[in-house]
């Protein structure tokens, strides 16, 4: 048995500005004609601009400065420094966590940015 590229899609129906709904799918390696994408794509403020990798908790140089989602913590705004680990602040529970965040959010006609 042979399996390759397994995926998340999604389908909706989205309404735009002038009250028109159109359909809309998000999967991989999917583009428009001028190349642009139309599928999942990581959310660069998760990621470490000077590395190639994705964030991973046991190689400080690929977490990002600070955690976007940890921005409100009144006490250490961001957590820079820190994993955002899946329980909690700095908390390493298993051998190697991933933290990766995608979002379709340039999957439209005009594109959005992050």
């Amino acid at each position: 048995m042979y399996i390759a590229m397994t995926t998340i899609a999604v389908g909706a129906e989205v309404a735009n500005e002038d009250s028109t709904v159109e359909p809309l799918v998000t999967i991989p390696f999917r583009s428009d004609q001028s190349g642009n994408s139309k599928g999942w794509e990581p959310i660069p403020s998760y990621l470490n601009p000077n590395s190639e990798k994705l964030a991973k908790s046991d190689d400080e140089d690929t977490w990002p400065l600070n955690w976007p989602d940890k921005m409100s913590d009144e006490t250490d705004p961001g957590w820079p420094g820190s994993w955002n680990g899946y329980f909690g602040k700095n908390q390493f529970n298993a051998e190697q966590e991933i933290y990766y965040k995608i979002s379709d959010d340039r999957n439209f006609e005009s594109g959005y940015t992050y």
